[in-house]
């Protein structure tokens, strides 16, 4: 390998690491305790921060100074004191992760510049703590850090006897020192896994079952226990050895539970006192029982959103010191009747996991793309070596001339120079730097290509008036909504004022997804596979992949107008007449951003990797969001009610259509508007084709239009009986689907080869 790697496990009560080098893989001690595990603790000595077991016993002297299980406070604003200073979560765990370091660096003679650090499976994508962990291992002194999630880590661990096979599928019943982590975990070849599903809960750990267990040895020490916990006085000292006490009974109380891993009842007395207390384990398991059900029910809940079932896993693997104790097995081994795995370790079972995850990391790489047939990049030799990229002449989708200019620099010396295209024309593809920027020579700023087609054509043949592929018509005079189509064409989601939200398959006509709502339907998305998103007039917001269960539920306090779901349904979204726009971590089932607004969210729309959310309001704003940072990064007043969005898939291209009958579309990145129209009514729907070339439009009027952006050119009209109530285009752009005031939904082909593909 080409560098060691150290794996840290930062658990809420005690921590390890593995450091993987070509000899193998080696444990770190802790240093004060030669153990395994070092406690996840601070304590500040005048202006050092001890860490681990001698924080633990310098508690005991200045109590206030201390502090432990800090990890439930990573992603809170609030800062933890230590007496009369204060630090940052993050920057009590950069101290951790450096004492690991030193002793890594200490055993190699050198310093390591590679981590992986495990995370609770909670922390997704859009996760700030997955920030604080990562700003946390820079801080610590690593040059680059990988994220593993704990039960992931835990798959890869030893366990007793034969190893987990490539090909099983486990259920990892994570329970460690502050949160139970459960994950359904397929190993694949070559060091690489599939997590088929997570969930967890932040209040289930070691922890607290040592705080059922404190609050039963308080109830027995009855006043006697209770006058060493309460300060005698108003006073500092006395504050001060009531706060040592509690922490000695906390120490008190996990001994005790120890004990009981192998003891069928302990005798205690507590500190120096004549306070005996006795426990049996019948007692102590009908203590933690129902915190141990909640374990349980947290698997079956995975299981079943996962579309598993019982059978379907080969093994239960246990991992995180609380399965030490034998009600843990008992219990778990009872209620899902799977075979049980032992971690041979289970407190450092995750970190040699990681290592061993590490080991593959050769496995984990990227070769170069290949450019799609037809396109190549344009870059120029600037003078002096570097320039400001003052501005674009051409937007992506734009055709241009032989020598034409695409772009102004600024070198040095104050001039504006053009960067011109080469003797052959063509249309640019994508720009690959902001009006703005600093551009270097050889940098590749533009894709372009030869053809004169429109954007998102390739070699196609339009279809001015489209072909008609399949009509639907909905109950009654129940009138539709606006329709969706998926990116490549093959799934429409409608939904209608009877209440009913329907995803079909338009090659068949077959529905294997319907929804219905006590209310009207208002808005439908749709996703690959069938993935259905519908809200109407009621608080909640569905995502549906079958018919009888909701993969997630938004609620709102008033009627959900707006739905977006991405393409592989990671990322869901609903907008509210409350005013707030819900974006969801689908396989997290977290909500992930609640943004709020001053008025009815009536559109909304997601990039392609659900970075980013265009809303737009009755008010007349338009806003783009950073879901991450649930911050607004654009806005744009439009004068009346938004009652559109759209963006390409990269989210770079955004459009939007207003009551007022206007449609307008920008490049998010430069800011340049792209085209303005229009129309003498209301716009209902616009929808840009994934590349962002391609632009429908659907006014209250009979006519539907697709446009090619760049050159504004109107390539398909399709004219409708009554006017349009919406559209949808699919990604390639081959499709449209509109709603009309007659009661049908439209699917309709805009080239004349998607005629004869289904």
């Amino acid at each position: 390998m080409e560098q060691p790697v150290l794996a840290i496990d930062f658990g809420t009560s005690a921590s390890s690491a593995a450091l993987l080098t070509d000899a193998g893989t080696v444990l770190l001690k802790e240093g004060a305790t030669s153990s395994w595990t070092w406690p996840s603790a601070v304590c500040l000595r005048d202006d050092t921060l001890l860490i681990g077991t001698p924080a633990e016993n310098r508690k005991k002297v200045r109590p206030e100074l201390y502090r432990g299980e800090f990890k439930r406070d990573i992603g809170q604003d609030a800062p933890i004191p230590l007496g009369e200073r204060t630090f940052a979560p993050g920057d009590l765990v950069a101290r951790v992760l450096a004492a690991f370091r030193g002793e890594a660096a200490r055993l190699l003679g050198t310093g390591v510049e590679r981590a992986v650090l495990t995370i609770p499976a909670t922390y997704g994508p859009a996760d700030p703590r997955r920030q604080v962990m990562l700003d946390a291992g820079r801080a610590a002194g690593f040059g680059a850090v990988d994220l593993l999630t704990e039960p992931a880590a835990a798959a890869y661990a030893p366990v007793a006897g034969r190893p987990v096979e490539a090909g099983q599928t486990v259920l990892v019943y994570d329970f460690g020192g502050g949160t139970f982590d459960a994950a359904l975990v397929r190993l694949r070849e070559g060091g690489s896994h599939e997590v088929l599903g997570h969930d967890a809960l932040d209040d289930c750990g070691g922890s607290d079952i040592d705080a059922l267990l404190t609050a039963e040895i308080r109830e027995r020490g009855g006043e006697a226990l209770a006058v060493l916990l309460r300060p005698a006085a108003d006073t500092p000292a006395a504050r001060a050895v009531a706060h040592r006490n509690a922490l000695v009974l906390g120490d008190f109380a996990r001994g005790l539970k120890h004990q009981l891993s192998t003891d069928s009842y302990v005798d205690g007395v507590f500190g120096s006192t004549d306070i005996v207390v006795r426990l049996d384990r019948e007692r102590f398991v009908e203590i933690v029982t129902p915190l141990l059900a909640r374990t349980v029910d947290c698997c079956r809940n995975l299981l079943s959103a996962a579309e598993l079932t019982e059978d379907q896993v080969n093994a239960v693997l246990l991992v995180g010191g609380t399965t030490r104790m034998p009600a843990v097995a008992d219990l778990v081994r009872q209620a899902l009747g799977r075979p049980l795995r032992f971690a041979e370790d289970p407190e450092v079972a995750v970190a040699q996991g990681a290592a061993r995850w590490a080991s593959y990391a050769g496995e984990r790489h990227l070769v170069p793309a290949e450019h799609p047939r037809g396109q190549r990049p344009l870059s120029w030799e600037v003078t002096g070596g570097a320039a400001e990229l003052v501005q674009w002449l051409r937007a992506p989708g734009d055709p241009y001339g032989a020598g034409q200019a695409l772009a102004l620099v600024r070198p040095p010396d104050g001039s504006l120079w053009e960067l011109r295209a080469d003797r052959r024309p063509g249309r640019l593809v994508a720009r690959h730097a902001a009006a703005g920027e600093t551009v270097v020579s050889g940098d590749w700023l533009v894709t372009v290509s030869g053809g004169e087609a429109p954007a998102g054509d390739g070699a196609t043949t339009r279809l001015i008036e489209g072909s008609l592929l399949r009509t639907v018509w909905h109950a009654g005079d129940s009138e539709p909504v606006p329709p969706a189509l998926s990116a490549d064409g093959t799934w429409l989601a409608t939904g209608a004022s009877d209440g009913t939200a329907c995803a079909l398959e338009v090659a068949t006509g077959h529905t294997p997804t319907t929804v219905r709502h006590p209310g009207p339907v208002l808005a439908v998305a749709v996703g690959g596979g069938a993935l259905l998103a519908s809200g109407a007039q009621g608080p909640e917001g569905r995502l549906n992949r079958h018919s009888d269960r909701d993969e997630v539920t938004s609620t709102h306090t008033d009627w959900v107008r707006a739905v977006a779901v991405t393409e592989d349904g990671r990322w869901f979204a609903t907008g509210s007449d409350d005013g707030v726009a819900h974006v969801w971590d689908v396989p997290g089932r977290r909500r992930a951003a609640s943004l709020r607004h001053g008025s009815w969210v009536l559109s909304l729309a997601l990039s392609g990797d659900g970075r980013l959310l265009a809303t737009g309001d009755r008010e007349g704003t338009c806003r783009v969001w950073s879901v991450e940072h649930g911050t607004e990064t654009w806005s744009m007043p439009c004068g009346d009610a938004v009652n559109a969005v759209s963006l390409s898939a990269d989210g770079e291209l955004l459009a939007v259509g207003v009551q007022s009958g206007r449609v307008h579309a920008w490049d998010l990145r430069s800011g340049e508007s792209l085209l303005v129209l229009d129309h003498s009514a209301g716009v209902n729907s616009v929808a840009l084709s994934s590349d962002g070339g391609l632009l429908a439009v659907a006014a209250a009027q009979p006519t539907a239009q697709v446009l090619a952006v760049g050159t504004r050119q109107v390539l398909c009209e399709l004219k409708h009986p009554d006017e349009l109530t919406g559209a949808s285009l699919s990604g390639d752009g081959r499709r449209l689907a509109t709603s009309c005031q007659d009661g049908t939904v439209r699917v309709w082909a805009l080239t004349r080869e998607d005629t004869t593909t289904d």
